[in-house]
């Protein structure tokens, strides 16, 4: 996504790949997401997640959330810099 006016669409995007995901893995199973996109939060990304588990009717809880390695470093002056983000998070369904 390089320019904000894509926003919406990346939300989406982003939301429908992780809900097939989510409808994939079996009970018990791992999800690990990423995203590069300076333009999607972290709130947003956490926000995607909820979103696509709600919509795959799975329950979700984050083992892991990361950003940048240590080698990546974030410069305070360019904010969109942070754009690494990735989740672990652990599958379970409803009985």
């Amino acid at each position: 996504m390089r320019k904000r006016s894509q926003y919406n669409q990346a939300m989406g995007g982003y939301t429908k790949l992780n809900r097939n995901a989510f409808r994939l893995i079996a009970d018990g199973g791992l999800l690990v997401t990423a995203s590069c996109s300076a333009r999607i939060s972290q709130e947003d990304f956490f926000q995607i997640v909820r979103r696509a588990a709600a919509g795959a009717r799975v329950r979700t809880r984050i083992l892991a959330y990361n950003l940048h390695p240590a080698d990546h470093p974030i410069d305070p002056a360019f904010p969109d810099g942070r754009y690494l983000k990735c989740i672990f998070a652990r599958v379970s369904r409803p009985s």
